[in-house]
């Protein structure tokens, strides 16, 4: 959310974190004294996992835009639902909320009034936005909508469809993450592993996406599944005999979550397609199954997720489903509930119902966001500080190290501690590997180190080792190739007019510089410009494309 100033009126923009704008923002012209909310025609299907604007059929024009009014605001509806309030376009699409939204003028002088209107606490989302719908309130009117090019990541399902489809070319399938040797586990190629640590004895399906985790041994990941923030350790407390399984199913979402004046976490699933907001009434489902088996299976009754006194339909979103407890008897119950476990119901239902639980209504207003944050930035700097231990013990030092260490400093406590450490492995760099690795990479990685350090005069007078070094493997380079192509010269030549003796006289005289005077025409790289000189062109093939301007 972010709030600008325009003379003596305020006005405020807000971008979901979902959503990735595809347009330029400076292009737009938004209208005086309205909130606007950013739309895009979408087909039904994708609607109904989302919200829905209603446009009112009559348009406000200006001789710079053109516009409707808002006159109601769907959550994830189904046909009949978008047939009932006229939601369906001409071409058969609907109005999909972007959750882009820009306040100017008197409308942001109305939204101030309203935050400030005495309660409690007040959702972005279902209460803010909800209140410009003309339907629920009338003092907001107009309200503007445009048609702009976005792409939204709404839905577990989308991501991995964005990831798997026409773009999954442009996406790196690791990152940032420490993964076993293909012997001790089984980690499919199409799975994207960023930011987590894997240890041995995992599997990990076709398409699925690790975000953010550490995962123990013991544990199976299905095809097409998304975890997040999970962190399953590797603990005493498992079971007697030390035969810990834990098996996500295909199609399946699992997230852990802080949450705020708890040491305990909470563990969240559900099936890829699972709608929390469809009521059991309209079959909705949980963990793919709808929730009348579930039930069933389980010997869950309705009150033991939803209380018979409120007025609210019965779904996901409100079931009071997932409980607070130690975190392997979490996993025990996570298998129980996604109806995965050989046990009974009788020692695992009473334990269940007798612990504390909570919605993913509940969660949404308990996460501890900082703590989130920061358990996330402490997990990337470790795993940032085992890569670059690994690079300066076995490696060619090829990676950006620097970037690294930026990542080893979102340690506050320690990061800086960890650097120093590293500095001070760096002499024996170029002694341990003098045959193949360059003196400019030993030199760069100390420069980088320095400045993480916070020394920046020993960084700049190390920078310039670094540049003769180039210079001289420039050069060193440039000399072998010369005398390479000398000797393939002879070899064209007849023995008779050069005989091996002037050859070797020819190949044994030094080396002059001259001074010579040429004319080139200007060339302009478009790709690959630098692959081709050291240090990275003695490492692997360097390629550049460009054209010359005579």
């Amino acid at each position: 959310m972010k709030s600008l100033h325009e003379g003596k009126k305020g006005s405020l923009f807000i971008m979901t974190g979902d959503v990735l704008p595809c347009f330029d923002a400076f292009s737009m012209v938004l209208p005086e004294d309205t909130s606007c909310i950013v739309t895009v025609p979408i087909t039904l299907d994708v609607a109904a996992n989302h919200g829905v604007v209603v446009a009112s059929k009559t348009e406000i024009s200006d001789e710079t835009y053109l516009v409707s009014p808002v006159e109601n605001l769907l959550q994830k509806p189904n046909l009949k639902e978008l047939v009932k309030h006229q939601a369906i376009l001409d071409d058969g699409r609907t109005l999909l909320d972007t959750g882009i939204i820009a306040v100017r003028g008197k409308a942001w002088v109305d939204l101030v009034s309203l935050s400030c209107s005495g309660q409690p606490m007040m959702s972005l989302y279902e209460d803010l936005v909800a209140a410009w719908v003309s339907a629920r309130h009338e003092w907001l009117r107009p309200r503007p909508l445009d048609d702009l090019l976005f792409l939204h990541f709404g839905t577990s399902s989308e991501i991995l469809d964005h990831l798997s489809g026409t773009g999954s070319g442009l996406v790196g399938r690791r990152h940032l993450c420490s993964i076993p040797a293909t012997t001790v586990s089984d980690i499919a190629a199409s799975a994207i592993i960023l930011s987590s640590k894997i240890e041995p004895g995992v599997s990990i399906g076709e398409d699925s996406l690790l975000y953010d985790s550490s995962i123990s041994g013991g544990v199976q990941i299905g095809s097409l599944s998304v975890v997040v923030g999970v962190n399953i350790p590797q603990g005493n407390d498992r079971t007697a005999d030390n035969s810990f399984r834990f098996m996500l199913p295909d199609r399946h979402c699992l997230w852990e979550v802080p949450l705020v004046g708890c040491t305990r976490r909470v563990i969240v699933y559900c099936g890829l397609h699972d709608n929390p907001k469809i009521s059991l009434l309209r079959d909705g489902t949980f963990c793919g199954k709808p929730w009348k088996k579930v039930l069933d299976d389980l010997g869950i009754r309705e009150n033991d997720l939803w209380s018979s006194a409120g007025t609210q339909e019965k779904c996901l979103w409100n079931a009071k489903i997932f409980p607070v407890l130690p975190y392997f008897e979490l996993l025990n119950l996570a298998t129980w509930l996604m109806g995965l476990s050989n046990q009974s119901n009788d020692p695992l239902l009473p334990s269940w119902k007798l612990s504390q639980r909570v919605s993913l209504e509940e969660l949404h207003g308990s996460i501890d966001f900082p703590q989130m944050c920061l358990g996330s930035s402490n997990h990337q700097a470790d795993l940032a500080a085992g890569i670059v231990k690994a690079c300066l013990s076995f490696g060619l030092l090829g990676q950006n190290l620097s970037q690294l260490f930026d990542e080893i400093l979102q340690k506050e406590a320690s990061g800086l501690k960890i650097c120093e450490e590293f500095l001070a492995l760096c002499p024996s760099l170029q002694a341990q590997n003098s045959k193949i690795l360059p003196k400019s990479r030993a030199y760069q990685v100390q420069v980088d180190l320095l400045r993480a350090c916070c020394n920046e005069m020993k960084a700049c007078e190390m920078e310039h080792k670094v540049w003769a070094a180039v210079a001289d493997e420039t050069s060193s380079a440039v000399r072998y190739g010369f005398k390479e192509h000398l000797l393939e010269s002879f070899n064209d030549t007849s023995a008779t007019t050069y005989q091996g003796s002037q050859r070797n006289a020819h190949l044994n005289q030094s080396f002059y510089s001259k001074t010579v005077k040429v004319e080139l025409p200007v060339r302009v790289d478009f790709v690959g410009g630098r692959s081709d000189t050291p240090p990275w062109s003695l490492e692997r093939a360097g390629c550049v494309l460009n054209m010359a301007i005579s």
